[in-house]
C-alpha cells in the first residue's frame, strides 16, 4: 500500500514586530515553514520583497 500525501507547508511567524530605530531587521528569524511529508521547510521559505525601512520612524 502506497499512502501519498501533499499536504501544504505551515508557515509561522510573528504577526507584529517592534524595532528600535536604525536596528537591522532580518525578515526570516520570527519564520518557520513546517511540512509534513519533509519536516523543517525553513529553508525553502523564499522573500521576494523586504520594504522595511528602520531608519525611518
Amino acid at each position: 500500500m502506497t499512502v501519498t500525501s501533499n499536504d501544504a507547508s505551515v508557515i509561522t511567524g510573528e504577526a507584529k514586530t517592534t524595532l528600535s530605530l536604525g536596528a537591522s531587521f532580518d525578515p526570516m528569524s520570527p519564520m518557520k515553514a513546517v511540512d509534513k511529508e519533509d519536516g523543517d521547510a525553513t529553508s525553502n521559505v523564499i522573500i521576494t520583497s523586504n520594504d522595511v525601512d528602520t531608519i525611518v520612524p
